[in-house]
Order: structure tokens, then sequence, then C-alpha cells
């Protein structure tokens, strides 16, 4: 994630000690898609990402003054902490995760200039692929995400994560391997039924 310059990040945390709710407004539109993103990995279902983010960014405001500003912890470090410790209350409290989906036809039926054939093949693909890392372990998705989504060098992702580097890349090892396994499976199935 791009962090916010500390002066203008610590601005803002100071204006939202002064009740100011435009200055959670301005960290929630720079933190907001990326924050997403990562949740989405946590969880399968997008309306429960969406409600976790809504719900991090509550916490932000409420308890602001928790962030050491001049720390060496990246605030995007802290807001994915936040929305992490989020997810696992959520899992904790037996809640299933339902992905219902959108309508996808729908939504792009009315743009004549795109390719609809092949932009279908693209999303089911890309749901497939997501279905395969949604199957992951925690740790091996967050590896995935962090060194593949957001290209982070695995050496930044084993200190954001207080673990070695050799750990990060086994779970990236055995992510690989799982998700090319699931793949597998899916073909070998798909092409049963033909």
């Amino acid at each position: 994630m791009v962090e916010l310059p500390i002066p203008q990040l610590s601005t803002y945390l100071n204006e939202i000690a002064q009740g100011n709710p435009q200055a959670i407004g301005q960290i929630y539109r720079h933190y907001q898609i990326p924050l997403f993103a990562y949740v989405r990995h946590l969880v399968i279902d997008d309306s429960i990402a969406k409600d976790i983010v809504h719900e991090t960014f509550l916490t932000v405001s409420q308890k602001h003054q928790r962030f050491d500003i001049d720390g060496n912890a990246k605030f995007s470090t802290w807001l994915c902490g936040i929305a992490k410790n989020k997810v696992r209350t959520l899992q904790r409290s037996g809640r299933r995760f339902i992905d219902v989906g959108e309508d996808f036809l729908t939504e792009y039926s009315t743009d004549h200039s795109w390719d609809l054939s092949r932009n279908y093949e693209d999303h089911e693909l890309s749901e497939i692929m997501q279905g395969c890392i949604d199957k992951l372990p925690e740790p091996q998705r967050e590896a995935t995400y962090w060194v593949y989504y957001k290209d982070m060098l695995q050496e930044d992702v084993a200190k954001q994560f207080a673990t070695s580097l050799g750990t990060i890349k086994t779970r990236l090892l055995h992510a690989r391997a799982k998700i090319r396994d699931c793949l597998g499976r899916l073909d070998s199935s798909w092409s049963n039924k033909r």
C-alpha cells in the first residue's frame, strides 16, 4: 500500500481527535481500496469484506491515538492488523461465509464496446483462481497476497510478519502447490463432464 506522508497522516489523526469527520474520510479514501483487497484474501464474501473494511475505519476513528506516529510501524500495517483481528473475531463467532457474487452479465451487458464472451471467460478464470486461493490456510493466503498481488519482496513480508524469510518461502511453495492441485482437480472434473 502506498502510505500517506507522515505529516499529512499526523494532521488527519489530530483532526480526528478534534472531532473533524472529514479527516477519517481522507484516510478512508486513501486506504480503502488496498485494505479491501487485503481483507478479501482473508474472507470469501465481498459484502463481509466491505463490512470489515468499514468497521476497521470506525475503529481507527475511535482509537486513532493507539497508532504511534513516531514509531517504526507503517500505518497500513496497523490498519491491516485491525482488519485481521476483526476477521478472526468474525470467524470465532462461527458465522459462515457465503459468496453470493454479483450479476456479472447484467453489469457489463450495456457496454457494447466490451467483448462480453472474452471478458466473461477472464472473469470466470479469475473467480476460479480466487476460489483456489480462498481454500489456502490463512498464512499461505496472506503470503500470496503480499508477494503476488502487492509485489512486496519476500524479505519485506517476513519483516512485516516478524518471521523468517525461509518461512515465507515455504508458505509460498505450499500455496503454489495447493493452487496447482486445486486447478488440476477443477480441470479434470470439468473434462469429465464434457
